[in-house]
């Protein structure tokens, strides 16, 4: 799929992105529609294997703003005694960006996620966050630090936790708009606030932490970013892999 990717003969117009979490100073041009799709594959150290797949458009009001909402469905893999694999509807995201005007210093972004829950075992989640980014030649840098509150549904407890996300990527192929070829490094992760949380990293109710490589491609109107992330510490998942892809329309 990379291979193919780059061998589309357009200059790229997407609004792509190194990061499989964070955010960079890259958003959809005004007034443009792109269609994104996540697939996400989660192997946690205890129970089943969980695959989510989000799907949904990403619009450009304004310049520097971006507003995306995702449906996501899940599958989890259980063992018969705990009810077998199971797949359904999983959430909503709701997800507004704001990238400041672009300065020597690098820019100011403010982005604010609303997750619906459908699983009754889920929590609706409220997440504001406020980050900074920096592009300096071949390379960028971006950092995001964020509260998360999650409320209301009947199976799932109230939580509080902090969310971390950070990335440095480089242009390895430049382009004209934007370069085919991105490789980087990735961190991201939640910090436990109060004893009942439960994370959606697939820890159960620890702090956890990532950190693992990215890859992005881009031409034409398609773009493609991938990465691995690997837990840190004895209680994080295995890994976690997530592919996003985007198409303007």
């Amino acid at each position: 799929m990379l291979v193919g990717l780059c061998l589309l003969q357009e200059v790229a117009q997407a609004g792509r992105r190194p990061f499989i979490y964070a955010k960079d100073a890259a958003t959809v041009p005004e007034g443009d529609v792109e269609l994104e799709s996540w697939l996400d594959f989660i192997n946690p150290k205890v129970g089943g294997d969980d695959y989510r797949w989000w799907i949904g458009p990403c619009w450009s009001p304004a310049d520097g703003f971006e507003l995306t909402i995702l449906t996501s469905f899940q599958e989890q893999e259980k063992n018969q005694e705990f009810g077998g694999t199971k797949f359904a509807l999983w959430a909503e995201l709701v997800e507004g960006r704001w990238r400041g005007p672009a300065t020597t210093a690098g820019s100011l972004l403010v982005q604010l996620d609303l997750r619906l829950a459908i699983d009754d075992e889920l929590a609706h989640q409220l997440m504001p966050q406020v980050g900074w980014v920096k592009r300096g030649g071949r390379f960028v840098g971006t950092a995001q630090v964020g509260y998360a509150h999650g409320f209301g549904t009947i199976k799932a407890i109230d939580y509080d936790w902090v969310t971390f996300r950070a990335g440095a990527a480089v242009d390895v192929i430049r382009g004209e708009i934007s370069a085919p070829l991105q490789i980087g490094v990735e961190s991201f992760g939640e910090i436990m606030l109060t004893n009942a949380s439960k994370n959606d990293l697939g820890s159960g109710t620890n702090s956890v932490a990532f950190v693992g490589p990215t890859a992005s491609v881009a031409r034409g109107r398609l773009w493609l970013t991938s990465g691995l992330a690997f837990g840190v510490g004895t209680q994080a998942p295995t890994l976690l892999w997530r592919t996003i892809i985007g198409l303007a329309l």
